[in-house]
């Protein structure tokens, strides 16, 4: 597909978000999913594969913000106070997503949980240990608000599309974004209203 002039972003972002946002929202359905299986080796199957794919969004995460920080296009400015929502919106995402890994990371060796046929049992001094085991303990608590923060931030991005009426939605679906139909421009007279709200709305094209 030949990238369109209104496709900012690079297919290597693109690629980093939906694989990033795909394997959390299978990964929290794993964790919450698995409270309403018996225990026994189903259940420990899937803790094993909620730990690997923990795994793989800590590497997708380095990977990601390294590809930001480098080669990586940068989002586009927002009109008005959006702008600094949107920054906010994005420090908390990659916050809690941060800390979500960590402390799944840390749950996971603080109770030498297993991974499959491993075992994640590492030699550590007691307060280390002790550490890992508390920072494991709110694991399920930051994974639940950075799931909510994830599920404000797609609202969001379709609010862009039907309610300001820009790109942003478009940007973010690389293979059916330039089928969108575009939303019909706002009126002379709400245009007016939202530049008094401090906000500038890209009319459609």
């Amino acid at each position: 597909m030949t990238a369109s002039p209104r496709h900012v972003y690079d297919r290597a972002s693109l690629a980093f978000h939906w694989l990033t946002a795909i394997l959390v929202g299978l990964n929290w359905a794993l964790a919450e999913g698995r409270g309403f299986l018996p225990k026994g080796d189903a259940r420990a199957l899937v803790l094993s594969v909620h730990i690997a794919t923990g795994f793989a969004v800590a590497a997708i995460l380095l990977l990601r913000l390294a590809w930001r920080l480098t080669l990586g296009h940068k989002p586009p400015r927002l009109p008005g106070p959006l702008e600094a929502i949107g920054r906010l919106a994005h420090v908390l995402l990659y916050l809690l997503l941060a800390l979500t890994v960590a402390t799944g990371i840390s749950r996971a060796l603080g109770h030498g949980s297993r991974l499959f046929a491993w075992r994640l049992d590492v030699p550590m001094p007691a307060p280390l240990h002790a550490f890992l085991r508390a920072a494991g303990s709110i694991h399920g608590t930051i994974a639940d608000a950075l799931v909510i923060l994830a599920g404000l931030h797609a609202l969001a991005a379709i609010a862009h599309h039907a309610l300001l009426r820009d790109d942003t939605l478009n940007r973010m679906l690389p293979l059916i974004g330039d089928r969108l139909r575009a939303p019909r421009p706002w009126t002379r007279h709400t245009e007016r209203l939202l530049r008094r709200l401090g906000i500038h709305p890209t009319r459609a094209d």
